[in-house]
């Protein structure tokens, strides 16, 4: 009987402690590196997590084992417990000191700004015949955001749009549309977004210009 009640409290505390393990992991992790669309959350909840949940049922069993008479066995099983929540504790501190303890990430705005002839603009209506898009992790290429801000000088109007950055993705593609017509513009920026830019040079695509800039956010 004393097996199944070290048993069943070993499955309790391993759950908590593998549950909070993971979720402390999925939370500095993100903040250290960026959400990286969920990827590290992910990462310090699914490796991080598994030890917790093994040290906190080796751990709990051989508590109940030690002090209800079974000296050995739980003292062999608490040993193995505290091997793996010292494994665990490692891999959950590799990616603190990888990053040199940097903390967190400020956040910035990755501000995007399309050139187009001033005619093309007239008011509001025509404003609504653009979109604009962002892609990064996703594989998704689509502009469905409406432009709020615009402005018309000389021969050209500008629309200008505006999404926090706190991602490390693959690539960063930003995207305009025209009706069912789509023009893709490359942002050649790597890693997670920790300063600002000055404006990037236009790039030219038929009736269309674009550039970009990071901005702080705060």
């Amino acid at each position: 009987m004393i097996y199944l009640g070290a048993f069943l409290c070993g499955l309790l505390a391993g759950a908590a402690l593998g549950f909070g393990a993971g979720l402390a992991a999925a939370t500095t992790y993100s903040e250290i590196g960026g959400s990286n669309s969920g990827g590290s959350e992910m990462a310090g909840f699914f490796y991080v997590g598994p030890f917790g949940l093994v040290a906190g049922f080796l751990l709990a069993a051989g508590a109940v084992l030690l002090y209800s008479g079974g000296m050995g066995v739980g003292k062999g099983l608490m040993w193995a417990g505290l091997v793996v929540l010292g494994l665990g504790t490692i891999v959950f501190a590799y990616p603190l000191l990888a990053s040199g303890g940097r903390g967190q990430q400020s956040k910035f705005n990755l501000e995007l700004e399309f050139e187009l002839a001033k005619g093309e603009i007239a008011d509001y209506k025509d404003l609504e015949k653009f979109r604009w898009g962002y892609a990064g992790e996703s594989s998704d290429e689509s502009a469905n955001s409406p432009f709020y801000e615009n402005s018309c000088a000389d021969e050209h109007c500008y629309l200008r749009a505006a999404i926090q950055m706190l991602d490390y993705p693959r690539r960063r593609l930003a995207i305009f549309g025209r009706g069912e017509k789509l023009e893709k513009f490359s942002i050649p920026f790597v890693g997670v977004v920790n300063r600002a830019t000055e404006w990037a040079e236009w790039q030219p695509r038929e009736q269309v210009r674009f550039r970009w800039r990071m901005k702080s956010a705060r």
